[in-house]
């Protein structure tokens, strides 16, 4: 969750399309290679956020580790992102 705020702050101070791209064991992060503890997997997704930090497109993204199933929730144009 860290991550995507910070991609979308620094989508506003720059003034530039940031990227974020999750996959099974890793995330890129504006092209920076994050990879997951080993006990965690996530869906895919991809999105980005616009020069003024808006998001592309509204999801739900869900993580599993031996704890159970955690809910991103990015709404569509703020971009703001919560847990469930």
């Amino acid at each position: 969750m860290s991550y995507c705020v910070l991609m979308q702050e620094k989508a506003f101070i720059e003034k530039r399309e940031t990227r974020v791209e999750i996959y099974e064991d890793h995330a890129l992060f504006d092209g920076e290679y994050y990879e997951f503890d080993e006990s965690i997997a996530c869906e895919t997704l991809r999105f980005h956020y616009n020069a003024k930090g808006n998001i592309s497109k509204a999801n739900t993204l869900e993580c599993h580790d031996q704890k159970g199933t955690k809910k991103l929730i990015f709404q569509l144009g703020s971009g703001r992102v919560r847990i469930d």
